[in-house]
């Protein structure tokens, strides 16, 4: 992983031009990569680290790293696990995937993304670990800003007396699962979020009725129509029979989730009691 150790083993075959200009493209690989490198001796104690990777935890390039250091810039709430990784990887002699939150001498906290491999002799004893570091935070920060929106899109559609939810489609689209449904279904059904699946929405419906442009079809063609994208919207009300025996009927609308090349994956949509209604 080090860039010296690969350069040692170079030595005894190639010739100083052309270690130069192997060396620079090592270090023009790893800077367009954003990776940071490090290597940890554990019969020397010796921590040896990239600019790169020092710049990561917001330190300068002459800093001389040390455990202290190191265990000083982890977030307090991190030391733990990523002590356990560690120990983990070089017990099992597996690698090392792990990530963690740093705080930078300003106070700014930012994540890590690591991998390591393991060195071990002949008895199995751990010489050194290497490996790279690459910054996530900008990940992180996404997903966080996207958990925020979920949220707050669940909030608005649960005031609007309807219940959110998020499906996944498995085998080729024949069985769904999903992955998340508001509580609010309790009120509609008598089943909890922890209860809800597709057998048991399926064993409540006593009758379903396909709206708008939908209602031309049948309902397997009203299926592959959007989630091929003719029509853009799910739109049905069911008549379903809940726990306690009482019926109700329940207004849903939908729309595809798709990859990056348009194949659809599973869907987002509510539930709506619309029972007062009818």
């Amino acid at each position: 992983w080090r860039q010296q150790r690969i350069l040692f083993y170079l030595t005894q075959v190639e010739t100083p031009k052309v270690l130069r200009e192997r060396e620079e493209r090592l270090r023009l690989a790893v800077s367009a990569g954003r990776l940071g490198t490090w290597d940890r001796n554990f019969l020397s104690g010796q921590l040896d680290w990239s600019v790169e990777c020092k710049a990561m935890f917001g330190l300068a390039a002459d800093v001389e790293m040390n455990d202290e250091r190191f265990m000083h810039a982890l977030h307090p709430e991190d030391r733990e696990v990523t002590d356990l990784a560690v120990r983990e990887a070089l017990e099992n002699q597996t690698d090392l995937d792990t990530e963690y939150r740093v705080i930078w001498p300003d106070g700014s906290i930012h994540w890590i993304a690591v991998h390591g491999h393991g060195y071990y002799n002949e008895t199995g004893q751990a010489i050194h670990m290497a490996g790279i570091t690459f910054d996530i935070t900008a990940r992180k920060q996404a997903e966080e800003s996207l958990r925020e929106s979920e949220a707050l899109y669940r909030q608005a559609i649960e005031v609007a007396n309807a219940v959110p939810y998020r499906q996944s489609y498995h085998v080729n689209g024949k069985t769904v699962d999903y992955d998340f449904i508001g509580k609010g279904i309790r009120e509609i059904t008598g089943y909890g979020p922890e209860e809800f699946d597709e057998n048991l929405w399926d064993s409540l419906i006593q009758e379903s009725v396909l709206l708008d442009e939908l209602a031309e079809h049948r309902w397997i063609e009203a299926i592959q129509r959007v989630r091929s994208g003719v029509n853009p919207v799910w739109k049905c009300e069911h008549r379903i029979r809940a726990r306690d025996g009482s019926i109700h009927w329940v207004f849903e609308a939908a729309v595809e989730l798709r990859d990056k090349n348009g194949i659809s994956h599973g869907s987002i949509g509510t539930f709506q009691d619309i029972t007062e209604r009818k």
